[in-house]
């Protein structure tokens, strides 16, 4: 077991050591200025953008996952961040499409930077490239099935912007604790 930790913790190292840092200062700067923030993704990489919203709310940003009943209608002071390591994935496209209709800022968290950009490179505002195994990746290698390299790369990124933000913010812990759901 610790030699398979081992290895997944050196390919999530691998994945997320290109990152630039410029890119994740103007994530970071989109999310100060956009009025309400809306994350989506699907499957397991919408479970990564639905914990990503929930510390966004957390740290004080009005922020919402799509397919949730309560999400409002989203439009040109927004910030859309999507998820899709394929960079293909319909839905998600389709929900890009429509934010940009509404004037809304598109910032796209993929590891297939060239398919996502020949499709949508008038579309995203910001693209945010991990180097990891996409699910339908047959050229990359990884120990872990399918695309959770990708998936478990893409929640450490966006902790760490959740960590970067609070510091930005001067915001501690307890502040987030305070908005931490109470009726579980």
């Amino acid at each position: 077991m610790s030699k398979i930790i081992e290895k997944i913790e050196k390919e999530i190292k691998l994945s997320l050591k290109d990152i630039s840092d410029k890119k994740t200062e103007k994530l970071i700067s989109e999310i100060l200025k956009a009025k309400k923030i809306f994350v989506t993704g699907q499957g397991r990489s919408g479970l990564i953008s639905e914990s990503f919203a929930m510390r966004l709310m957390q740290s004080g940003t009005k922020a919402y996952h799509i397919g949730d009943c309560t999400t409002p209608s989203i439009s040109k002071n927004d910030l859309l961040l999507a998820i899709s390591g394929s960079g293909k994935t319909e839905i998600t496209n389709m929900i890009i499409k429509e934010a940009k209709k509404a004037g809304a800022k598109i910032v796209l968290l993929t590891c297939k930077k060239t398919t996502a950009e020949k499709a949508k490179l008038k579309t995203i505002d910001l693209m945010i490239e991990i180097n990891a195994k996409a699910k339908t990746d047959k050229k990359k290698k990884s120990i872990e099935p399918l695309g959770t390299l990708f998936e478990q790369a893409s929640l450490l990124y966006l902790d760490s912007v959740v960590i970067l933000l609070m510091k930005k913010l001067k915001i501690k812990e307890k502040e987030l604790g305070k908005r931490h759901a109470n009726l579980e």
